[in-house]
């Protein structure tokens, strides 16, 4: 199902508006009962559980502008992925991380603010090469 939506607004840089609506809105009567003692009249009811369920779902969506300066020739445009590369094995089941900053990694293959082994050592395809995995 498509939806649209179109509104003018005027915002500032990193000012957010939101726009929000009822989707659909549900109710459910559920009626449980021990067989043939809850259809008795009058003590028929201890026998029976009435419930009602609602459901409701909502869509909201959230728009924030960022001001941007053009370019200059032949300057190169960077994205956020450009400092991050996805985790290997031991980064994501060990420490649990999606992505790594390259940075960051290029420092610890340097020896910049690493003193002495830390963390857990995982042996990687080789035994001359481990793997400091920082905890």
């Amino acid at each position: 199902t498509n939806r649209k939506l179109a509104t003018v607004v005027e915002l500032r840089d990193g000012q957010s508006f939101a726009v929000g609506g009822l989707l659909s809105s549900k109710t459910t009567k559920l009626q449980n009962q021990v067989p043939w003692l809850g259809q008795v009249p009058v003590i028929g009811a201890l026998f029976r559980n009435s419930s009602n369920q609602k459901e409701e779902t909502e869509l909201v969506v959230i728009v924030t502008p960022h001001l941007v300066r053009p370019t200059k020739p032949g300057e190169q445009l960077a994205t956020p992925f450009d400092k991050t590369r996805p985790a290997n094995d031991p980064e994501f089941f060990i420490l649990g991380q999606l992505e790594v900053n390259k940075d960051m990694i290029r420092q610890y293959e340097n020896g910049e603010g690493v003193t002495g082994p830390y963390g857990h050592m995982l042996d990687v395809k080789s035994k001359d090469k481990m793997l400091y995995v920082k905890k």
